[in-house]
């Protein structure tokens, strides 16, 4: 009879495998001595745990003050604190030695806890990509194990919840796996091809469980060999290295479904059951029940996987599909068994059956871990086990009685401590109290067995049609400063197919980074670059304008060669379509199709190499620094005379390490100083454009010029200019030259060219008031007829004192002239400006100079998106005023296939990682 048959379905299996354990101390110490007595010790502990109600068990005796406690109260303890903390033990190991402890509990467990282990993997992952890429300051990644889809275009791309991948929407699905389907029904067998024994887990975990469409249930097969032998598999399709058999050491096992009938297949999903990963070989199919011949499905590559596993390809008709397993990993035993007990019994059956019961025993709930049942149970356990330890003497104890304190304690205690999965160290310690009659050595025979499982929780065969486009959006991910230089690298899979000129794509994805709602660029994976460090882009979809027949690359192009394709077959360059290097758009490809050529319903791609700048976004040279459009208000500070911003305020770094820019104290503020002197030699003729008090450039007017030509002065402005003789260097960035109307306040030019001693370019012309003639300007200095003529053609040039100066240009601020002072931050306080004492240069911020008295004078050091200011503010409006150039970071991207109709292929996304390079603060 099982004793534990009767025990309560509730009690976890670490309490029952402790009740085993107590039991078989007790029968051992020969502490019960008839059967009866033996029955009624497993019903007393089965009634004391399920009476227990899934909480802990142990309610400590303690001794009175000044006496000690009695041996049956010590006993009764220590029972009760082992059955608490084996239990735990076996359900928190669970836990934490998923890889190495996975039964069919073990996988339950993870399933109803998968959200929050995916995190801790998620982070793991993040911290070992980011040690792999030290160059980078932030790594995020969006592997799909806990990311959502936030797109706000329509149709939304599809993460999968199984096996966790970025796909095109499914718009329809037929499963094929289910073995009752209207009037068909399907067969499923298993073939094993091994050296060695089967054990009996297919006998309860059946293969019709792997398609039943619960994931509760499972199929499995465990093989028992003597050494690690070596089997060998004759594929239907090569090999890459074009072998055609597979030498596996270790089981191999031959799945197949038979529909009955021929089915449309284009996916198959596959969830296996093992305690190690499983490596798929090969699927392949019947194209008709009578085929001689298998085909291996299109795209297949080789997996090896304790997740699920997806092959998509296009649909293909079968009447059967055969997936083959292979398992090199193993669990090895080795059992001392008395001799005697070998060979007058059949021990191999016996400790298969053993076998069978650990991987059916009732799964453990886990779920209390998380809302507090068995965690409380550990806590409050080693609470009271500290309490007994601490603050009472313990009497000694007979050595007939049951003594599970001292080492058996600490081994469950250390083994807590290491999430050691192995109960072996626990029952060698019982063990060592409990063998009366030690047999000699020469009566043991030591077995050794390798122990290999292949099973699988699901298996999918399906027939699904996608959407043609899918968008993808990630949360708003936030770096740690204004981001300066992006990355990303993608690992996605995209099916390929045969074609008159070679493989083609018919699906693809464009990715792209939003740094705010109006800052988005295009990137290229930078992992996708080819042996030659080319950005090979395959299979871009082209958008055709149907009206001129042009399309444009959506990545600016490297060289200008590109390949064209019209449904998937190659075009003739310059016969069927031209291609130019467009300047207009930074370098993309201008795509022509001819109009004899070109059909609006066909599908047109690309494929060309991207210019190296498309995989790493430089952020400050595609764009300028913002203000935000009106200052941050606040009514105070917070525990720390603290503020904290919507968005990290640009620092220019440049500016504040250029040798043009000094800290001023008197004006907290960086000022500009020219590294020339202005040039102002002669007069400056101008050609403007005259406008009139409204504004409107007055009509007939003609003779505007972008050219400002030097002329000859006299007294103040006595010599002729000579251009050509201030250095030019400046006429770059971060430098320009800038003219200066002396008389005209605000009537600043930018100089794009000096292009003789007397003669500069402009970049626009100058826009000027008919007014300012005999006002701001004396009527001896303008020359024309525009301000009395009313019969055109009417013009008007000035020739008036001037001045060339050297600018520093940062974004769309110019730094000279009157402007001259740089602020990372503007701040005032109760309209009081408050001084920024932050420094930029070393981050070693010095102490506030004034103290945290309500005085008036406020100082501030800047962090990241935090302002600590040297006093609390509780009753006055801080006002903060700043430029921005980066708000976040989202990923984005368009999934496609070009077949709009009816589609059944798409590509599949498993990971992005984006990673960021930022300013310091």
């Amino acid at each position: 009879m099982n004793l534990l048959s009767k025990i309560s379905r509730l009690i976890s299996a670490g309490h029952k495998e402790a009740i085993k354990i107590v039991y078989e101390t007790i029968k051992k110490k020969s502490l019960a001595q008839t059967s009866r007595e033996l029955e009624f010790e497993a019903k007393r502990l089965a009634r004391r745990v399920a009476g227990a109600g899934n909480r802990k068990v142990l309610e400590p005796k303690l001794a009175k003050p000044g006496s000690k406690i009695s041996s049956e109260d010590h006993n009764d303890n220590m029972e009760a604190a082992f059955i608490d903390l084996n239990a735990l033990y076996k359900d928190t190991g669970s836990l934490g030695n998923i890889q190495s402890q996975q039964r069919a509990s073990i996988i339950d467990a993870f399933s109803k806890a998968r959200a929050a282990i995916l995190k801790l993997i998620n982070d793991a992952r993040t911290f070992a990509i980011r040690s792999a890429n030290p160059e980078f300051d932030d790594v995020k990644v969006i592997n799909f194990n806990i990311a959502n889809n936030r797109a706000k275009s329509s149709p939304a791309a599809l993460v999968d919840p199984e096996t966790r991948l970025l796909k095109l929407p499914e718009i329809g699905k037929r499963r094929a796996h289910l073995r009752r389907r209207g009037l068909r029904s399907s067969v499923i067998s298993v073939e094993v091809i091994a050296q060695g024994r089967q054990g009996k887990l297919s006998t309860q975990f059946k293969p019709e469980n792997a398609v039943d469409a619960k994931q509760e249930s499972f199929w499995a097969e465990v093989i028992y060999t003597d050494a690690v032998y070596e089997n060998k598999y004759s594929r239907w399709s090569p090999n890459p290295d074009g072998s055609m058999v597979d030498t596996i050491k270790g089981p191999i096992i031959k799945f197949k479904i038979d529909f009955g009938g021929s089915e449309a297949i284009n996916q198959i999903k596959i969830l296996p059951f093992s305690n190690f990963p499983v490596k798929v070989l090969e699927i392949t199919y019947a194209p008709s029940a009578s085929s001689a011949l298998r085909k291996p499905i299109p795209n297949f590559i080789k997996e090896e996987s304790l997740d699920w596993m997806e092959f998509n390809f296009e649909a293909v008709f079968a009447s059967d599909i055969e997936i083959v397993f292979a398992q090199e990993s193993y669990r090895t035993f080795i059992v001392d068994v008395p001799k005697n007990l070998l060979y007058s019994s059949d021990f191999m059956s016996r400790f298969f059956s053993t076998r069978l019961e650990e991987f059916s025993q009732n799964i453990p709930n886990l779920e209390d871990i998380r809302v507090g049942g068995n965690h409380n149970i550990y806590s409050e356990a080693l609470q009271d086990l500290d309490t007994i330890a601490d603050f009472y003497e313990l009497e000694k104890l007979p050595s007939t009685e049951i003594d599970l304190a001292g080492k058996s304690i600490l081994s469950i205690g250390e083994s807590l401590a290491r999430f050691d999965p192995s109960l072996k160290p626990l029952i060698e310690e019982i063990s060592s109290y409990t063998d009366q009659n030690p047999i000699k050595n020469d009566d043991i025979v030591t077995l050794k067995k390798f122990e290999y499982v292949i099973g699988a929780r699901e298996i999918e065969t399906n027939f699904v049609i996608y959407s043609p486009i899918g968008f993808y959006e990630s949360d708003k991910l936030q770096p740690a400063a204004t981001i300066t230089n992006i990355q990303i690298e993608v690992d996605e899979r995209h099916p390929e197919f045969r074609s008159s000129t070679g493989p083609v794509k018919q699906t693809s994805t464009e990715w792209s980074i939003e740094l705010a709602e109006d800052r988005e660029v295009p990137i290229f994976p930078a992992n996708h670059a080819d042996e030659n460090g080319l950005l090979p882009v395959k299979g871009e979809l082209l958008d055709i304008d149907p009206d001129t027949n042009v399309g444009y690359s959506r990545l600016q192009s490297q060289l200008s060669y590109v390949l064209v394709r019209e449904d998937g077959e190659m075009l003739a360059s310059d016969e069927d379509y031209d291609v130019v290097w467009d300047d207009t758009t930074n370098g993309r490809l201008k795509i022509t199709i001819n109009s004899d050529r070109f059909h609006r319903n066909k599908t047109y791609t690309i494929d060309y190499f991207a210019a190296q700048s498309a995989a790493s976004i430089d952020v400050l040279s595609n764009f300028k620094d913002k203000r935000i459009p009106a200052p941050e208000s606040f009514s105070g500070t917070g525990p720390e005379n603290d503020i904290s911003l919507k968005y990290f305020p640009y620092v220019d770094y440049s500016i504040i390490n250029s040798d043009d820019f000094e800290f001023s104290d008197t004006h907290s503020a960086y000022e500009y100083t020219a590294p020339q002197d202005p040039y102002d030699v002669g007069l400056a003729r101008f050609y403007p454009l005259w406008v009139d008090s409204s504004g409107s450039v007055i009509s007939g007017a003609t003779g505007q010029q972008y050219i400002v030509s030097g002329i000859p002065g006299v007294g103040n402005t006595s010599g002729t200019p000579d251009w050509t003789s201030i250095d030019q260097s400046y006429l770059s960035e971060p430098h320009a030259y800038y003219i200066k109307i002396s008389a005209l306040p605000g009537h600043i030019y930018k100089v794009t060219s000096i292009d003789s001693s007397t003669q500069l370019t402009l970049e626009e012309i100058p826009s000027i008031y008919t007014g300012v003639i005999g006002e701001n300007i004396p009527e001896s200095q303008f020359s024309g007829n525009i301000l009395t003529g009313t019969t055109p053609p009417l013009s008007g040039f000035i020739t008036v004192p001037y001045s060339l100066e050297v600018v520093y240009e940062a974004g769309d601020t110019t730094y000279g002239f009157d402007n001259v002072l740089y602020e990372p931050i503007e701040v005032s306080v109760g309209g009081i400006k408050a001084k920024n004492i932050t420094s930029y240069t070393d981050l070693e911020q010095p102490a506030f100079t004034i103290s945290p008295s309500n005085d008036g004078e406020y100082e501030f050091i800047h962090d990241g998106k935090k302002l600590y200011f040297n006093q609390a503010i509780n009753s006055a409006e801080i006002l903060v005023n700043y430029r921005w150039m980066t708000k976040y970071a989202k990923v984005k991207c368009t999934l496609r296939t070009t077949k709009l109709v009816s589609p059944t292929i798409t590509p599949q996304v498993n990971e992005v990682r984006l990673l960021l390079n930022t300013t310091i603060i």
